[in-house]
């Protein structure tokens, strides 16, 4: 079995691809080709333009407001970092979503790219991408609760109201480990000074205490990041409902507010389901969420055959913008960010 495992590591990566579309093969094949009539009823219905172009747009404004975000994290560490660099690493590791676990691939390749490029504080810069994932996951819980308060009948709906649950669960515990990161006596603490002086990991330890430190002295700056994150998936989720209005799936698609409060949970779950960009993952959430909305019994599978056409061209629509962006960005301009040696910030404490 080891030397099975061994010779079959290689191929881990066509693996997850073939796992993943399989499991897109077989809601095709659960949601349309077993009743083809789901799929001729959305084919036949008037493509609405001015809906998918206001989803394009409402996609490119969100995915530049999270490279903005990203880039205030890393400035506020104070290295040699531009925006350019930001939107530059940003359209790779989005476009390279679909290459690692999850939808965590691209952040991985941002990490190991600004590590690679920052060569005095390499395990700050990769902090950076983790703390920007955090805030983005605590924004897209705190947009699913918000919206969780605005729907009628949500406790009528037990998969509804256990989304619900899920969400205040996810936005309580990150608000709280958000203010125990800002905290001024957090850095302090005796526990933590202690992991600084252990003999392997000490100095990284010590590092990242001056990391927190830092964001502590810009508390502004990071809760600016997670106004901007609100915003930013807030209008990532309204371009799915308006991919949603494109193929005029108005009297089976959930309402707007369902929307903001479905889709962050199919989201949650895609990003640490270890499959490439969370394919057939995100679909299958997405289907089965938009069956258990729909009230009437007969268009459960009309319903969910939609959800699924739905998030096709959504993911269709960010995959596009990633490429574009990657591309423009290469042509425009061949210059790569320096690997300058930074000097670290100084701070109240130092590593061993």
């Amino acid at each position: 079995m080891r030397d099975l495992l061994r010779r079959l590591k290689p191929f881990k990566g066509l693996l997850k691809w073939v796992i993943a579309l399989a499991l897109l093969g077989y809601l095709f094949y659960q949601y349309i080709y077993s009743n083809l009539d789901n799929l001729r009823e959305i084919v036949d219905r008037e493509f609405r333009w001015g809906d998918c172009s206001i989803a394009v747009a409402l996609a490119v404004t969100s995915v530049l407001l999270t490279f903005v975000r990203w880039y205030l994290l890393v400035w506020a560490q104070e290295f040699d970092f531009r925006l350019r660099d930001a939107f530059r690493l940003g359209f790779f590791g989005l476009l390279l979503n679909y290459a690692g676990p999850g939808q965590l691939g691209g952040d991985i390749i941002k990490a190991a790219l600004i590590a690679r490029e920052q060569q005095s504080r390499r395990l700050v810069a990769v902090a950076t991408v983790v703390i920007d994932r955090i805030l983005g996951l605590l924004a897209l819980f705190i947009v699913g609760t918000i919206a969780s308060l605005t729907l009628p009948g949500l406790r009528e709906n037990n998969v509804l109201a256990s989304i619900a649950a899920f969400l205040w669960t996810g936005a309580a515990v990150g608000t709280v480990g958000l203010l125990v990161m800002l905290h001024p006596a957090t850095p302090r603490s005796r526990w933590l000074n202690r992991l600084v002086h252990l003999k392997f990991v000490g100095r990284a330890i010590g590092e990242l205490i001056q990391a927190i430190v830092l964001y502590q002295s810009k508390r502004k700056v990071v809760l600016l990041a997670l106004t901007m994150s609100i915003f930013g998936h807030l209008g990532m989720l309204s371009s799915f409902y308006f991919c949603s209005r494109a193929l005029r799936l108005d009297e089976i698609a959930p309402d707007y507010t369902t929307h903001l409060l479905i889709v962050p949970a199919a989201e949650v779950g895609a990003s640490f389901v270890p499959l490439p960009g969370g394919v057939g993952v995100l679909e299958g959430a997405i289907s089965y969420f938009y069956g258990e909305a729909e009230n009437r019994a007969s268009h459960k599978e009309l319903a969910k055959a939609g959800g699924l056409m739905a998030t096709l061209l959504f993911r269709l629509i960010n995959l596009l913008i990633a490429a574009i962006g990657f591309v423009c960005l290469m042509t425009t301009g061949k210059k790569r960010l320096p690997a300058t040696e930074t000097q670290q910030p100084q701070s109240e404490i130092a590593p061993p």
